[in-house]
């Protein structure tokens, strides 16, 4: 992560989310021994809040 998380991370599924101000959504194993994120996307937009799931959908603000 090269940019602020200014929310906090999200535990799902043995995964851990974080947003940060590029609008990228690193996507962290946290059973892995390096601290890198395993995968992720981006939004397009700032992602200034914690990323939160409903109905099996990741959302955010």
């Amino acid at each position: 992560m090269l940019a602020a998380a200014w929310g906090s991370s999200l535990l799902v599924e043995n995964r851990i989310y974080v947003g940060d101000e590029d609008g990228d959504i690193n996507i962290f194993n946290p059973s892995a021994e390096q601290h890198e994120p395993s995968s992720g996307f981006n939004r397009l937009n700032p992602v200034y809040s914690t990323p939160i799931v409903a109905n099996n959908v990741l959302g955010t603000c």
